[in-house]
Protein backbone atom coordinates (compact mmCIF):
# COMPACT_ATOMS: atom_id res chain seq x y z
CA UNK A 1 0.00 0.00 0.00
CA UNK A 2 1.43 3.30 -0.74
CA UNK A 3 1.04 5.70 2.33
CA UNK A 4 1.53 8.98 0.53
CA UNK A 5 -1.42 8.33 -1.88
CA UNK A 6 -4.33 11.00 -1.50
CA UNK A 7 -7.34 10.17 -0.08
CA UNK A 8 -9.59 10.39 -3.24
CA UNK A 9 -7.28 8.15 -4.76
CA UNK A 10 -7.06 5.40 -1.80
CA UNK A 11 -11.25 5.54 -2.61
CA UNK A 12 -11.39 4.41 -6.41
CA UNK A 13 -11.75 0.88 -5.70
CA UNK A 14 -13.70 1.63 -2.54
CA UNK A 15 -17.26 0.26 -2.86
CA UNK A 16 -20.03 2.82 -3.02
CA UNK A 17 -21.15 2.72 0.78
CA UNK A 18 -17.73 3.96 1.83
CA UNK A 19 -17.65 6.92 -1.46
CA UNK A 20 -20.66 8.03 0.02
CA UNK A 21 -19.30 8.48 3.56
CA UNK A 22 -18.04 12.16 4.73
CA UNK A 23 -14.42 12.92 3.82
CA UNK A 24 -13.65 12.43 7.50
CA UNK A 25 -15.07 8.93 8.31
CA UNK A 26 -13.56 8.10 4.50
CA UNK A 27 -9.88 9.64 6.25
CA UNK A 28 -10.21 7.24 9.19
CA UNK A 29 -10.97 3.97 6.99
CA UNK A 30 -7.80 5.24 5.24
CA UNK A 31 -5.60 5.64 8.02
CA UNK A 32 -6.90 2.06 9.46
CA UNK A 33 -6.47 0.50 6.31
CA UNK A 34 -2.52 1.81 6.69
CA UNK A 35 -2.46 0.60 9.85
CA UNK A 36 -3.68 -2.94 8.94
CA UNK A 37 -1.04 -3.16 6.09
CA UNK A 38 2.10 -1.77 8.35
CA UNK A 39 1.15 -4.63 10.99
CA UNK A 40 0.75 -7.14 7.96
CA UNK A 41 4.07 -6.30 6.99
CA UNK A 42 5.71 -6.38 10.32
CA UNK A 43 4.22 -9.62 11.51
CA UNK A 44 5.43 -10.87 8.68
CA UNK A 45 9.01 -9.89 8.90
CA UNK A 46 8.40 -11.47 12.65
CA UNK A 47 6.53 -14.68 11.43
CA UNK A 48 9.59 -15.23 8.53
CA UNK A 49 12.74 -14.09 11.46
CA UNK A 50 11.18 -17.73 13.29
CA UNK A 51 10.51 -19.51 10.73
CA UNK A 52 13.79 -19.63 9.16
CA UNK A 53 14.63 -21.27 12.64
CA UNK A 54 11.79 -24.20 11.89
CA UNK A 55 14.26 -26.80 9.29
CA UNK A 56 17.38 -26.73 12.16
CA UNK A 57 15.01 -27.29 14.51
CA UNK A 58 13.42 -30.33 13.09
CA UNK A 59 16.95 -31.74 12.41
CA UNK A 60 17.19 -32.37 16.17
CA UNK A 61 14.34 -34.81 15.85
CA UNK A 62 15.37 -38.49 14.88
CA UNK A 63 13.07 -40.41 12.74
CA UNK A 64 10.29 -42.08 14.69
CA UNK A 65 10.34 -45.25 11.55
CA UNK A 66 13.43 -46.66 9.80
CA UNK A 67 14.20 -45.24 6.74
CA UNK A 68 16.39 -45.59 4.13
CA UNK A 69 18.15 -41.95 3.79
CA UNK A 70 19.70 -39.43 5.79
CA UNK A 71 17.27 -36.74 4.95
CA UNK A 72 14.40 -35.24 7.14
CA UNK A 73 11.60 -37.70 6.01
CA UNK A 74 9.18 -37.38 8.89
CA UNK A 75 9.48 -33.41 8.36
CA UNK A 76 6.46 -31.82 6.91
CA UNK A 77 7.06 -30.53 3.63
CA UNK A 78 5.91 -27.27 3.65
CA UNK A 79 7.10 -23.95 2.48
CA UNK A 80 8.81 -22.05 5.74
CA UNK A 81 8.42 -18.31 4.25
CA UNK A 82 5.67 -16.19 4.66
CA UNK A 83 4.70 -13.80 1.26
CA UNK A 84 1.18 -12.84 2.07
CA UNK A 85 0.37 -13.47 5.42
CA UNK A 86 -3.45 -13.98 5.10
CA UNK A 87 -2.96 -16.31 2.30
CA UNK A 88 0.15 -18.27 3.71
CA UNK A 89 -1.09 -18.97 7.03
CA UNK A 90 -4.61 -20.46 5.30
CA UNK A 91 -3.68 -24.09 5.64
CA UNK A 92 -2.18 -23.84 8.89
CA UNK A 93 1.18 -25.78 8.05
CA UNK A 94 2.60 -21.91 8.84
CA UNK A 95 1.16 -21.81 11.28
CA UNK A 96 1.47 -25.08 13.47
CA UNK A 97 5.67 -24.57 11.77
CA UNK A 98 5.50 -21.44 13.80
CA UNK A 99 4.46 -22.71 17.11
CA UNK A 100 6.72 -25.65 17.16
CA UNK A 101 10.01 -23.61 16.99
CA UNK A 102 8.37 -20.99 19.40
CA UNK A 103 7.43 -23.42 21.89
CA UNK A 104 10.14 -26.42 21.42
CA UNK A 105 7.74 -29.04 21.05
CA UNK A 106 6.71 -30.98 17.73
CA UNK A 107 2.89 -30.68 16.85
CA UNK A 108 1.17 -33.19 14.75
CA UNK A 109 -0.65 -31.89 11.19
CA UNK A 110 -2.78 -33.34 8.71
CA UNK A 111 -0.97 -33.73 5.40
CA UNK A 112 -4.21 -33.53 2.95
CA UNK A 113 -5.00 -30.50 1.26
CA UNK A 114 -8.44 -29.93 1.23
CA UNK A 115 -10.03 -27.38 3.32
CA UNK A 116 -11.30 -30.36 6.03
CA UNK A 117 -7.21 -31.16 6.79
CA UNK A 118 -6.71 -27.01 6.77
CA UNK A 119 -9.19 -26.48 9.38
CA UNK A 120 -8.01 -29.23 11.54
CA UNK A 121 -4.70 -28.00 11.22
CA UNK A 122 -6.09 -24.47 12.14
CA UNK A 123 -7.61 -26.36 15.29
CA UNK A 124 -4.67 -27.77 16.15
CA UNK A 125 -2.82 -24.79 16.34
CA UNK A 126 -5.77 -22.84 18.46
CA UNK A 127 -5.70 -25.60 20.58
CA UNK A 128 -2.04 -25.61 21.06
CA UNK A 129 -2.48 -22.16 22.23
CA UNK A 130 -5.73 -22.53 24.73
CA UNK A 131 -3.86 -25.50 26.62
CA UNK A 132 -1.08 -22.90 27.33
CA UNK A 133 -4.03 -20.94 28.51
CA UNK A 134 -4.10 -18.32 26.22
CA UNK A 135 -6.91 -16.38 25.66
CA UNK A 136 -8.53 -16.11 21.94
CA UNK A 137 -11.32 -14.78 22.06
CA UNK A 138 -13.81 -14.93 18.46
CA UNK A 139 -11.26 -16.67 16.57
CA UNK A 140 -12.34 -19.71 14.90
CA UNK A 141 -10.13 -22.01 12.59
CA UNK A 142 -12.71 -21.31 9.74
CA UNK A 143 -11.69 -17.51 10.00
CA UNK A 144 -8.09 -18.07 9.39
CA UNK A 145 -8.74 -20.90 6.68
CA UNK A 146 -10.78 -18.12 4.88
CA UNK A 147 -8.09 -15.34 5.33
CA UNK A 148 -9.74 -13.04 7.67
CA UNK A 149 -7.69 -10.21 7.87
CA UNK A 150 -8.46 -9.12 11.54
CA UNK A 151 -8.61 -12.24 13.01
CA UNK A 152 -5.13 -13.40 11.29
CA UNK A 153 -3.78 -9.92 12.70
CA UNK A 154 -4.91 -10.92 16.02
CA UNK A 155 -3.83 -13.98 15.77
CA UNK A 156 -0.26 -13.02 15.62
CA UNK A 157 -0.33 -10.66 17.63
CA UNK A 158 -1.58 -12.79 20.50
CA UNK A 159 1.45 -15.42 20.24
CA UNK A 160 3.82 -12.57 19.64
CA UNK A 161 2.71 -11.66 22.86
CA UNK A 162 2.38 -14.75 24.78
CA UNK A 163 5.87 -16.16 23.27
CA UNK A 164 8.20 -12.56 23.47
CA UNK A 165 6.91 -12.22 26.85
CA UNK A 166 8.20 -15.73 27.86
CA UNK A 167 11.49 -15.10 26.14
CA UNK A 168 11.87 -11.99 27.78
CA UNK A 169 11.20 -13.11 31.19
CA UNK A 170 13.60 -15.96 30.43
CA UNK A 171 16.33 -13.60 29.47
CA UNK A 172 15.50 -11.99 32.53
CA UNK A 173 15.80 -14.60 34.62
CA UNK A 174 19.40 -15.66 33.10
CA UNK A 175 20.73 -12.02 33.81
CA UNK A 176 20.02 -12.25 37.18
CA UNK A 177 21.65 -15.10 37.88
CA UNK A 178 24.74 -14.35 35.59
CA UNK A 179 24.70 -11.21 38.26
CA UNK A 180 24.29 -13.85 40.75
CA UNK A 181 26.67 -15.56 39.93
CA UNK A 182 29.06 -12.69 39.16
CA UNK A 183 28.73 -11.43 42.85
CA UNK A 184 29.46 -14.86 43.83
CA UNK A 185 32.47 -15.56 41.65
CA UNK A 186 33.67 -12.28 43.05
CA UNK A 187 33.18 -13.01 46.70
CA UNK A 188 35.10 -16.40 46.79
CA UNK A 189 37.95 -15.06 45.13
CA UNK A 190 38.13 -13.11 48.23
CA UNK A 191 38.12 -16.08 50.58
Amino acid sequence: MDFTQSLSDWAKDKPLSILQLDPADRAVLKIADERDAIQKKTFTKWLNKHLKKHWRYLETYACFHVCYSCQACCAPRVNHHVEDLFEDLRDGNNLISLLEVLSGELLSREKGRMRFHQLQNIQIALEFLRDRNIKLVNIRPDDIVDGNPKLTLGLIWTIILHFQKKTWLVSRRLKVLHACNCLIDKDNKYL
